[in-house]
């Protein structure tokens, strides 16, 4: 069975220190948890990068979906202004797996990160220029599937 994998954004922020997660976004990752697991991806691993807004809807998801994690890796976060350039995302998510030196599950993988990695990685959202809160899409091995979730930014 290949691994489903799974791109989404963090939900909406407080400007305040550490930038946490608002009330509003709190329930939009709960709400995007929900939603991956009725796609099937309960009991899967979510990584995140190390913001406190991506492990804050980490945690959320990784509730909703009784998944393994969540595991912080700064390698998810992007803070150059340059864009990110992943030429083997395969190989990418494989790495990552591979860092944590614990048990993972390697058919679903959820990753929580920024903005930036899905404009970079998904041809459709980049045309748009735009990412909403909690905007997630399906990797599948050597191409995306656009398959976005419900957007819950409203």
């Amino acid at each position: 069975m290949s691994k489903r994998i799974f791109v989404v954004r963090h939900g909406e922020y407080d400007f305040k220190e550490g930038l946490p997660l608002s009330e509003k976004g709190k329930e939009q990752a709960r709400r995007a948890g929900e939603e991956l697991a009725k796609l099937g991806m309960t009991g899967s691993t979510v990584l995140t990068s190390s913001a406190k807004r991506t492990v804050e809807t980490a945690e959320e998801i990784t509730k909703s979906i009784g998944g393994v994690g969540p595991f912080a890796h700064s390698r998810l976060y992007n803070e150059s202004i340059t864009p990110w350039v992943i030429t083997d995302f395969d190989q990418f998510i494989d790495d990552l797996l591979r860092e944590n030196d614990q048990e993972y599950i390697p058919e679903g993988v959820v990753i929580v990160s920024h903005a930036e990695l899905l404009l970079s990685l998904s041809p459709s959202l980049k045309s748009m220029g735009q990412v909403a809160f909690c905007e997630t899409v399906e990797y599948m091995p050597g191409t995306w599937k656009q398959q976005t979730l419900e957007s819950f930014s409203h």
